[in-house]
């Protein structure tokens, strides 16, 4: 894969760290005290925030001004590497257990089910979380 762009990358932890924290571009551009379209022109790649607004976006997401250029995309290479050579599936590919212990039979075979469903209900609505608005 080659290397990708710094406008890019931020455009994309942007967005990533706005839905992390639940946050719209407008929300951002209220506590930054700039206009919404200043942080549409970021949020869409079209242009970057000057060096004096980073420390302030950084305050407001609660995170480092690093994080803003991190190519998590590497990162997420590597694991794979690691993963194939350790012999251990694909993160995409692996299911999560949950475990938990009843003692006998506190749930029936329905009530395990249901137990299940929810489990499914709770990934979809994580997976349904709307992206930032741009």
């Amino acid at each position: 894969m080659p290397d990708r762009d710094i406008k890019e990358i931020f455009t994309e932890n942007l967005k990533l760290y706005l839905k992390d924290k639940n946050m719209t571009f407008a929300d951002l551009a209220d506590l930054l005290h700039i206009s919404k379209s200043t942080v549409s022109m970021w949020i869409t790649g079209k242009s970057m925030p000057r060096m004096e607004l980073l420390d302030r976006i950084a305050d407001v997401l609660k995170i480092e001004v690093v994080d803003l250029y991190f190519d998590h995309t590497k990162q997420d290479e590597h694991l794979k590497r690691m993963r194939k050579a350790m012999g251990l599936p694909d993160k995409e590919s692996e299911s999560t257990t949950l475990a938990a212990h009843f003692d006998g039979t506190e749930y029936t075979e329905e009530e395990l089910e249901e137990i299940r469903q929810f489990a499914e209900f709770v990934k979809s609505k994580r997976r349904d979380k709307k992206e930032p608005e741009e």
